[in-house]
């Protein structure tokens, strides 16, 4: 396992191991005491032991090819003992050693390797400036960056694979990434250090490409960006191929009403939006017809209630209101229009309760 082991009390040794890791990309694993440690010890690549550690029941002989390190003075351990300030550069060969093996899978799997300076990820995530591809100082840390696999944001940018392939590694692997954000796309990175053996080998199993994690997840996803769509789109598109009559009643619809409409067209006609894998399409010319007839259908269903009244207009002028609509006794007009159409539709939306546009009246 491509793994380093720090077995130690330490909190000084600790942090500086910790520190020297993650810029070398070395998953390191803490464990306090030895006896606590029997299968990872058997599994780590290195082993490192606190000098704190050395003199317990459980010694460092224990541990076969395990170093001894220390935070404490430099010049007063023994040679034998690591010192994380005075031998940090072979501390820091040890580690690359450990973290070579992965950064090489996950480089053959497809993912760009960079460097990125830790405080540059302070807020949970990098932006993309930040990350290069060649080590510019010591201090800066391994960065993988796995967009070819998993990634979010704007739809003509990624696949709805890689976008179901990120939130199921977030699930997953919570706390662990330093995604890269860009302006239109975020983009699943972490510091390999950070990277778990199993979230390693989840990573490597997409080999760079858009397989996809969880089935399930996936196919719900696409139904959901469908749903969402109609409202973002395709409604606009299809509302343009309607009859001006058509047209008008959608304008006062009331939104659920309309929603339910369009569903019961698609499951009725078989006239569906699919997924292409990037985006929803719909069929918005073969739509169009059945749910206009589908809308006109509901709005001819309205009974109109007994206090309302059409009355023609015994004196109308030229291109001016026809028909007037009274309710209950009240001799005024509570609308003037200009066909019977527009009168139901008036009469529709008062027993929808429908806020009328500030337009209505101009508009019929």
């Amino acid at each position: 396992m491509n793994t380093a082991l720090l077995i130690t009390a330490d909190a000084a040794l600790t942090e500086a191991v910790s520190h020297l890791a993650l810029r070398a990309g070395a998953h390191l694993s803490v464990h306090p005491h030895l006896a606590a440690t029997p299968v990872d010890r058997d599994q780590a690549r290195l082993v490192l032991v606190g000098a704190d550690q050395a003199g317990n029941a459980g010694n460092v002989a224990e541990v076969t090819g395990a170093v001894t390190v220390s935070a404490g003075e430099a010049d007063t351990g023994p040679p034998a003992v690591l010192h994380v300030v005075r031998d940090e550069p072979i501390l820091r060969r040890y580690l690359e050693q450990v973290a070579a093996a992965t950064v090489g899978r996950l480089r053959a799997a497809g993912y760009r390797i960079g460097y990125v300076y830790p405080h540059d990820a302070g807020s949970g995530y990098v932006a993309p400036l930040k990350v290069t591809d060649r080590r510019l100082s010591p201090d800066q840390a391994v960065y993988v960056n796995a967009a070819t696999s998993a990634c979010t944001g704007d739809r003509a940018l990624s696949s709805s694979a890689q976008r179901s392939n990120y939130a199921i590694l977030h699930q997953r692997f919570p706390a662990v990434w330093r995604d890269t954000h860009a302006t239109d796309l975020v983009e699943l990175g972490a510091f390999v250090a950070d990277l778990s053996p199993a979230a390693v080998d989840v990573l490597c199993s997409l080999d760079g490409s858009t397989v996809v994690l969880d089935t399930q997840h996936h196919r719900s996803l696409q139904a959901a960006e469908i749903e969402v769509s109609w409202d973002q789109e395709a409604d606009v598109e299809v509302y343009h191929r309607l009859g001006a009559r058509a047209r008008k009643v959608w304008d006062v619809m009331p939104a659920p009403l309309l929603h339910q409409l369009v569903w019961q067209v698609i499951h009725g006609t078989g006239i569906a939006p699919v997924h292409d894998g990037t985006e929803p399409r719909w069929p918005v010319n073969d739509l169009a017809a059945p749910l206009a007839a589908r809308i006109m259908a509901e709005f001819r269903r309205m009974r109109v209630e007994r206090r309302y009244r059409i009355t023609t207009l015994l004196r109308v002028r030229r291109n001016g209101p026809r028909y007037a609509i009274l309710v209950d006794d009240n001799p005024w007009p509570a609308a003037l229009v200009y066909s019977r159409f527009e009168a139901a539709l008036w009469m529709w939306v008062q027993q929808h309760s429908v806020v009328i546009p500030d337009a209505f009246s101009a508009d019929m």
